[in-house]
């Protein structure tokens, strides 16, 4: 015995169907969203990098240029603190390897 569908049921399924698309959707919207607040954020990070490196960069060439060795001793600290955060950040950052 083979069950037929009345008008009815149909319009139900397709209606189910359609709310099942768009709470898919909303995810999908939600997940893109989420991936381009990532993104902003890291372009953030990264030009922090940036003018971070293009700082340390001017200092040594100060330094370099003011023939001061305790000029250059106080920019080669800065750069091992700065790289000590750094490597702090990511590692508090970075899941695990199994």
């Amino acid at each position: 015995m083979k069950y037929k569908l009345t008008v009815n049921d149909k319009l139900d399924l397709v209606l189910r169907l359609l709310v099942h698309i768009i709470n898919k959707e909303n995810y999908l919207m939600a997940t893109i969203q989420d991936v381009s607040a990532a993104v902003a954020a890291e372009s953030t990070v990264d030009d922090s990098i940036i003018v971070l490196l293009n700082g340390i960069v001017q200092q040594l060439k100060d330094a370099q240029a003011s023939n001061d060795p305790a000029a250059l001793d106080v920019v080669v600290a800065n750069i091992q603190a700065n790289t000590a955060k750094i490597q702090a950040a990511v590692t508090a950052n970075t899941a695990p390897t199994v």
